[in-house]
């Protein structure tokens, strides 16, 4: 993940009381051409988090704000013109 997309990603996971992997990984969860995700753990608790992670949701205020700095739509794609 970009240092660029951390920082849009930030401020809703410091919000929300979540991980930057866990906002990062519901954006990806709601994009139409995105079916399945995999992740992995290291560690006992990253396997509770990742188990966490079906269960939260982002709105479509949070996706436009992590991407408004970024330049980019919500689908991740740049913005022409910026």
């Amino acid at each position: 993940m970009s240092v660029a997309i951390q920082r849009g990603l930030a401020p809703i996971a410091a919000a929300r009381g979540v991980g930057i992997a866990t906002v990062a990984v519901a954006w990806a969860l709601n994009r139409p051409a995105v079916s399945a995700i995999v992740v992995g753990a290291s560690h006992p608790q990253q396997t509770r988090a990742n188990a966490e992670i079906a269960d939260f949701k982002l709105d479509p205020d949070e996706v436009e704000l992590a991407f408004d700095d970024l330049a980019l739509d919500p689908n991740g794609r740049g913005r022409a013109g910026r």
